[in-house]
């Protein structure tokens, strides 16, 4: 409104102006309601996976609980295998259960990153070795090499990396028929167009490259796709979720870094990712090599090109000499014109037709020999009891490589057979406690109970919060692993009503059997008055870390 005045600053009249903000009043609504009805579904969602991971936990904690209990018994092979196949199947659905729940927590940017220094040679050769038995049944060589300009050990997340590595492996074994997979680590020296994580940064390239089925062209942009396979026969005969790749990309993301893929039909894969880490010299000292490597050159032998550079760059790195062959014929050029103290030989070397076999001149030059060895579990051949030998089996770690290298080197006396250790003393005897386990799933209690049992541990058990509350109202219980979904009362509400009643002198420790994996319930469990708590499914190794975790030999007997 505009008051319009004549000379005499009186006002004669006004204008009026009147805008129709109706429209804009309901967009606004209808996006306060779209966003309520959003916050709404993400909770639904998160609810709705957090149920489902409770309900397919609960029976997952009995089949795994009870095959791990049975493996541990007396069984014949054909009993054995069986169980381990019950097991296997277990722990696959267990990680589809995973991969959901990682999805989520990405998707609703829930997934926080740790910062950490790691060796990452170690993180490397560590995730290599959780498939080395697979590949080696499948006749797949399994090589890595780190590029000496990346840092020994850096600041990052290692359970991330580790997750994104395994992953891309699993992938290469599973959909390589035969061949070779190999991880490649080196320094991407132009900067990426993601912002840096930290000031002192540097950026690791990861290849995983495999010689297996391939993918098509056309097929390539649906891989980093939620849910999407190649085509629906791929998830048949492999398995899978889908969700591994998609996962994989996010990690990457939230890493500072990024992921793609190169790939030919029929010839490989090759899937290259990025990370920001930050370099630094903290703790990390390499074992030292016998001091006979330094009288003369080492050399190896082997036709995996990924494999001979690692050897090569790990003696270097010694500053060791180094004769490297990638074939039988360099070899024996080599042993004509050099003596070395010492040879690392692939023992499944493609040999020449009509020639000696290489090992033959190694061993008749009286040459220790470290011999590479499928992880089958195979034997070493006949001639190396003629040797110095030792073997090492693939894919080589530094450690076991540098160990093999002293026993060829030692100047000490073997040291006779030792009779077997006693065993050690149970749990209960280091930490006595009386514990109470309440569970309303019979079966799931059943579990937990043999568990206990093998620590040493009689444990008292009962169905739900109620009886809990009377049970600890009546023995001096030190620890309780509480359920948390149960009837009549929860979990939650009865460690709140213990905490509130029971006598100071007489709180247990009370320790969570949570089959929710959601960081939210574990805070939940926390702020309840928990001290702790264990995902199931349950396993004897986690029961054991936390009664140590959170009881010292010194707990008193009530």
């Amino acid at each position: 409104i505009q008051p319009i005045r004549n000379e005499h600053g009186v006002v004669e009249n006004f204008i009026a102006i009147e805008s129709d903000i109706t429209a804009r009043v309901e967009t606004e609504n209808a996006l306060r309601r779209a966003k309520t009805e959003a916050d709404s579904a993400s909770r639904a969602k998160s609810e709705f996976l957090a149920s489902m991971s409770h309900e397919i936990r609960t029976p997952m904690n009995g089949v795994i609980g009870m095959t791990s209990l049975l493996m541990n018994s007396s069984l014949n092979e054909e009993q054995r295998d069986s169980v381990n196949t019950i097991r296997a199947s277990g722990e696959a659905l267990l990680g589809i259960i995973n991969d959901l729940l990682d999805f989520s927590k990405v998707e609703s940017g829930k997934l926080e990153l740790e910062h950490s220094p790691f060796d990452l040679g170690t993180c490397i050769e560590e995730t290599l070795d959780l498939f080395a038995g697979q590949a080696a049944a499948r006749r797949i060589e399994v090589a890595s090499f780190i590029d000496p300009e990346v840092p020994a050990v850096v600041i990052g997340d290692v359970n991330r990396i580790r997750q994104v590595l395994a992953n891309l492996i699993n992938n290469a074994v599973k959909f390589t028929p035969a061949g070779t997979v190999s991880v490649t680590v080196g320094v991407v020296a132009v900067a990426e167009n993601h912002p840096p994580l930290c000031v002192n940064h540097c950026i690791l390239s990861i290849a995983v490259r495999d010689s297996g089925i391939g993918i098509p062209t056309e097929s390539i942009d649906r891989l980093f796709k939620p849910f999407s396979q190649v085509d629906a026969s791929t998830t048949r005969k492999y398995g899978g979720t889908g969700l591994g790749l998609a996962i994989c990309q996010r990690l990457c993301t939230l890493m500072g870094g990024r992921i793609g893929v190169t790939s030919e039909l029929n010839r490989g894969s090759t899937f290259t990712f990025t990370v920001q880490v930050e370099p630094t010299d903290a703790g990390f000292t390499a074992p030292s090599l016998p001091k006979g490597l330094s009288q003369g050159p080492v050399l190896c032998v082997d036709d995996n090109p990924v494999n001979l550079d690692r050897l090569t760059a790990f003696f270097r790195s010694h500053r060791v000499n180094v004769l490297p062959a990638a074939n039988a014929a360099v070899a024996a050029a080599l042993l004509e014109q050099h003596h070395p103290v010492a040879a690392v030989l692939d023992l499944e070397l493609v040999e020449i037709p009509g020639n000696p076999p290489i090992h033959e001149a190694i061993v008749a030059a009286g040459i220790p020999i470290v011999g590479l060895l499928n992880n089958t579990g195979a034997p070493a051949p006949a001639w190396t009891a003629q040797a110095r030998f030792a073997s090492v089996p693939r894919p080589v770690r530094n450690v076991v490589l540098t160990r093999a290298l002293h026993a060829l080197f030692s100047t000490n006396p073997p040291v006779p057979a030792l009779s077997p250790a006693p065993e050690p003393p149970a749990l209960a005897t280091l930490i006595p406690l009386r514990i109470l386990l309440v569970e309303d799933n019979p079966v799931n209690q059943r579990v937990a109970l043999r568990l206990l049992a093998r620590l040493g541990y009689q444990a008292d058990a009962v169905a739900d919060g109620r009886e809990a509350i009377i049970a600890v109202g009546e023995h001096p219980y030190q620890l309780v692993f509480m359920d948390l979904q149960m009837p009549e009362m929860d979990g939650f509400e009865a460690a709140r009503h213990i905490r509130k009643h029971q006598p100071a002198h007489l709180q247990p420790c009370i320790i969570a059997l949570t089959a929710n994996a959601l960081q939210a319930d574990r805070d939940e469990c926390l702020a309840a008055g928990m001290n702790d708590f264990i995902t199931k499914p349950i396993k004897l190794g986690d029961v054991d870390e936390v009664i140590r975790r959170n009881f010292t030999r010194d707990t008193p007997v009530g």
